[in-house]
């Protein structure tokens, strides 16, 4: 019986700290989600893997708490509810594209600067795509390209690039709102974010 209590506490103390170390990623992912998918290789796998094991631990902590009915084990239950109410609740996705923003706005202006004073040359691929020097590929997922118009008063650079047409991203017009239909095809959505910029989700 006294073994019995031994291996059962030290379960649970597994349980407890894979149980709140999955909490802690997936939370982490949702409000920086962008940079995981532009660093690592099949970084969107990372996400799902992460949603895998959360509610793998959520009947986990369900089933152990009808089996030892103990309430240690009732408020490991109970927070991962709460992260299920939050995941569906807080604005995760704003708050993330918040982040990105700030954390790549002053570098995306000094591209667009570099483009408009031919510091970077303003050559298009067939599709209106240009291909930003090395140390600045981390600005546009999927490839490190920004879309342009000839003029080099429309930007748009990816957030999110999908496999087939969905995407997002960061819009800028050099007098403050110019709609982007002549810079990207369609669009589901259009919220502006700061002076001159936009944020774009197809």
């Amino acid at each position: 019986m006294a073994t019995e209590k031994k291996v059962n506490k030290k379960s649970n103390k597994w349980l407890i700290i894979v149980s709140i170390s999955v909490l802690h990623i997936l939370i982490i992912i949702k409000l920086f989600g962008f940079y995981i998918s532009d660093k690592l290789p099949l970084g969107f796998l990372v996400e799902l893997v992460a949603y895998g094991l959360y509610f793998v631990m959520l009947v986990v902590t369900f089933v152990v708490f009808l089996r030892l009915r103990n309430r240690k084990n009732l408020m490991l239950f109970l927070l991962h509810i709460i992260v299920l109410l939050m995941l569906m609740f807080i604005p995760f996705a704003k708050i993330s594209t918040l982040i990105e923003f700030k954390l790549y706005h002053t570098e995306m202006e000094n591209v667009i600067d570099m483009v408009q004073l031919g510091k970077i040359e303003l050559k298009l691929s067939e599709n209106g795509l240009l291909k930003l020097p090395e140390e600045y590929q981390y600005l546009s997922n999927g490839g490190g390209e920004i879309i342009v118009n000839k003029s080099a008063t429309k930007f748009f650079f990816y957030s999110y690039r999908g496999l087939l047409d969905n995407f997002q991203g960061f819009y800028y017009s050099v007098d403050n709102y110019s709609g982007p239909d002549s810079l990207v095809d369609s669009y589901r959505s259009i919220e502006n974010i700061d002076e001159h910029w936009f944020f774009i989700t197809s």
